[in-house]
């Protein structure tokens, strides 16, 4: 569920945790082959009250999951 994965996001800082990363997948079975989670994710991180837990995010490294990864950094 969504919101779970939020309110993990929230606990994972609440113990410490400043840096976590999310699978979101790169979008291959996607009617236009585009990442639909990815965008969802990006807005979720981006807005209150997830975006205050929130330091940055970016593109996973490619031995991470490059695009269909994003690292998030947390609050300390």
């Amino acid at each position: 569920e969504w919101y779970e994965s939020l309110d993990d996001v929230r606990s994972r800082r609440a113990r410490g945790v400043r840096c976590v990363g999310v699978i979101c997948g790169r979008g291959k079975n996607s009617p236009d082959g585009v990442s639909v989670l990815r965008d969802a994710v990006v807005k979720a991180l981006s807005a209150p009250p997830t975006a205050n837990e929130v330091d940055a995010f970016r593109t996973a490294p490619d031995e991470l999951g490059g695009a269909g990864a994003l690292l998030v950094s947390l609050r300390g």
